[in-house]
């Protein structure tokens, strides 16, 4: 039989009228809460952070790579102009940008030239 889903987008079996099924879903769905707000109090992350790690550092870098993009000043001595910097930063940022997002649409060499330039540049990210 075919699932309906709920408002949430959770899939329900519409048979379920005691609701049985879905108490244990939600019952599970607490103990499993549970368990990683313990994790995150004892090891100062949570376990679901590392089923995507490189979403998981995605999500931290590139707030912060857009507001040094925004507050710097200097360039590396290894380039010649400020804009040459600012282009490579805005390459890190689409490169973060889209292993976030991972689209149909999503240009795979610049994704990989933008974290390349990341790891590269990485001593230079201070203001």
């Amino acid at each position: 039989m075919k699932k309906h889903l709920n408002y949430f987008g959770s899939a329900f079996d519409p048979i379920d009228i005691t609701g049985k099924k879905t108490l244990k879903k939600v019952k599970k769905a607490k103990k499993i809460k549970k368990r990683l707000k313990k994790e995150l109090k004892r090891d100062g992350y949570d376990s679901s952070e590392l089923w995507d790690l490189d979403v998981t550092f995605a999500k931290f870098i590139l707030p912060r790579l857009k507001g040094f993009r925004d507050r710097t000043i200097s360039y590396p001595s290894t380039m010649e102009t400020f804009e040459e910097w600012s282009s490579a930063l805005d390459e890190m940022i689409y490169g973060f940008e889209n292993a976030i997002e991972d689209s149909d649409s999503t240009d795979y060499d610049r994704l990989r030239k933008g974290l390349e330039l990341f790891g590269k540049y990485y001593r230079d990210l201070w203001i």
